[in-house]
């Protein structure tokens, strides 16, 4: 079983760590909050009458007794452990805590992977238990997908029945819906959001003890803006806008991480001084200012270049990102003893929110070309 390869509630916890962005309502459960996730009945209502009798007939067989063992608690994490994100990967723990997850659908988070959709693969794939086609196809009909999507995946169980062979059953491969890649979205992001934050943990260690307060409110100012920025300032129209949502949220992550590199290297050097990027700052927001203003008269647009963004979102996370730009000096004059750090930090990240504001208004020129 290989790792989703699709780069899209806080999913982003697990034992030992817990991401900032669990902290609150994530941007990923925002973005998925208008979409709500099909009943079982009315997804096997809209498949084919084939696929609806094979899961009547699946549906109707009792679960083996093992499955429904009362000392099982719903408390665990089954799509960690099946993944191995931060920690083995455990079938067996996978298994057991999938059947947890199963017995309360109503701690279900809508996640195509909750429940039935880990004990859908480990017994199609017969990962730490004997195959069982049979269990495969039960869990298939009673997991969340698209109508298109359970036929596919019911298609490729039939197959391996007739061949007697198990072909790998991955949900993020048989995906084809905006909902369910948001979700195949979340795996990788956990993958990247653990290793990011050991390299945050070192990073953090190498810091002189001057710099230790500055960092944290940093860091407490850039979670503020990417909640901001993913919330305001990201199109989420469309089914798989959790997924678009969560992707700008780690490449916001990322960024800030190579810029915390590049302010405390000793060869930092921003060759765009801190009035130039001012500047293309200015010339940037204009478009949104003068949309704004518009945006108070009757008919006129209110969202920019027909998305879901906002002129008035855009303004609310242009306010939050100004302490950030404040936190970046504070922190670049307690963390590096180079001439002028602050103004060349400050630099640096006046012109990355100059490029993202280009990015609203004219996408087709996000260098500003």
């Amino acid at each position: 079983m290989h790792r989703p390869t699709f780069r899209t509630d806080c999913v982003l916890s697990y034992p030992g760590y817990t991401s900032p962005a669990c902290m609150k309502p994530s941007v990923f459960a925002i973005a998925l909050l208008g979409l709500v996730a099909p009943s079982l009945h009315a997804q096997l209502d809209n498949t084919d009458p084939p696929y609806q009798a094979i899961c009547r007939a699946a549906l109707a067989k009792p679960l083996p007794t093992q499955a429904t063992d009362p000392a099982l608690q719903p408390d665990c994490d089954a799509t960690a452990a099946y993944f191995g994100i931060g920690r083995p990967v455990d079938y067996a723990a996978a298994r057991s805590c999938a059947y947890a997850e199963y017995a309360h659908p109503e701690k279900a988070t809508g996640s195509i992977f909750y429940g039935a959709g880990i004990l859908s693969m480990i017994y199609a794939n017969g990962q730490g238990v004997p195959a069982d086609l049979d269990l495969a196809t039960r869990f298939t009909c009673e997991n969340q997908g698209a109508p298109r999507e359970i036929e596919f995946r019911l298609d490729l169980l039939a197959k391996d029945r007739e061949t007697h062979t198990l072909a790998p059953f991955d949900l993020c491969d048989t995906t084809t819906s905006g909902y369910g890649e948001s979700w195949c979205e979340t795996i990788e992001a956990r993958f990247s959001d653990i290793d990011r934050n050991h390299k945050l943990d070192a990073f953090r260690a190498s810091l002189p003890a001057s710099a230790t307060q500055p960092f944290a409110e940093l860091q407490k100012a850039e979670e503020e803006f990417v909640q901001q920025r993913t919330h305001n300032e990201v199109d989420l129209s469309g089914t798989a806008r959790g997924a678009n949502a969560l992707e700008e949220q780690n490449d916001l992550r990322d960024q800030f991480l190579a810029d915390l590199l590049a302010v405390t290297a000793t060869t930092f050097h921003q060759d765009t001084a801190l009035k130039a990027a001012d500047k293309q700052l200015t010339e940037a927001l204009k478009p949104i200012r003068i949309g704004a203003v518009k945006a108070k008269l009757p008919r006129a647009p209110r969202t920019v270049l027909n998305t879901t963004v906002t002129f008035q979102g855009v303004e609310e996370t242009q306010q939050a990102w100004l302490p950030l730009r404040d936190s970046w000096m504070a922190f670049a004059r307690a963390a590096s003893s180079l001439p002028n750090a602050d103004a060349q930090a400050a630099a640096l990240v006046t012109l990355e929110r100059a490029r993202q504001l280009r990015e609203l208004t004219h996408p087709e020129k996000p260098d500003g070309n």
